[in-house]
C-alpha cells in the first residue's frame, strides 16, 4: 500500500503533565502531523470505520521518505541531518497509521527503511511531507 502525506513531519516527543493532571504533547505540531497522516489514509483508503479495518495483517515492512522543509541556513544539496530525530518522526507517523488501521499494531512492523531529505531537492516530494509504502510480508487482508 502507498500513501502520500502533505505537511511538515513532526516528531513524537515527550508528554507533559498539565496543572489539572492531564497529559499533553510537548510539541504542538505533533497533533497537526498526526491529523495529516490520518487524512491521507482516509483519502487513499476510504473504507469507512477505521476501527473495523486493517489494511496489512501480520508482519509488516515499511519504506518511508520524510521530506523536510529546508532551513535557510542549509546549503542546497545538504543532508537533512538536523532535528527532528528520524526515530521520533517514525513514532508519530506509525502511531497515527496504527490508529487508522493501516496495520494491526506498529509492533508488527519488522523492517523499516527510513530516509529524511529536504523537500524539492533529492526528495521525490517537492513540498514537505512523507511518502510511505508498506505491506505485509505474507498477504494483505482485513483483520478478523
Amino acid at each position: 500500500m502507498k500513501l502520500t502525506v502533505c505537511g511538515t513531519p513532526a516528531p513524537q516527543g515527550s508528554k507533559t503533565r498539565t496543572k489539572f493532571g492531564g497529559l499533553r504533547e510537548d510539541n504542538p505540531n505533533t497533533a497537526v502531523w498526526r491529523e495529516a497522516v490520518k487524512a491521507a489514509v482516509m483519502l487513499a483508503y476510504p473504507l469507512g470505520s477505521r476501527t473495523d479495518v486493517c489494511l496489512a495483517r501480520g508482519p509488516v515492512i515499511v519504506e518511508i521518505e520524510f521530506a523536510m522543509p529546508r532551513p535557510k541556513s542549509a546549503k542546497k544539496g545538504a543532508c537533512a541531518d538536523r532535528k527532528p530525530d528520524i526515530d521520533k518522526l517514525l513514532r508519530c507517523t506509525f502511531d497515527a497509521m496504527t490508529e487508522m488501521g493501516c496495520w494491526e499494531d506498529d509492533a508488527r512492523v519488522v523492517r523499516v527503511t527510513a530516509t529524511k531529505l529536504y523537500a524539492g531537492e533529492i526528495s521525490l516530494l517537492p513540498i514537505p511531507g512523507a511518502l510511505i509504502h508498506w505491506d505485509s510480508i505474507g498477504r494483505s487482508s482485513g483483520c478478523r
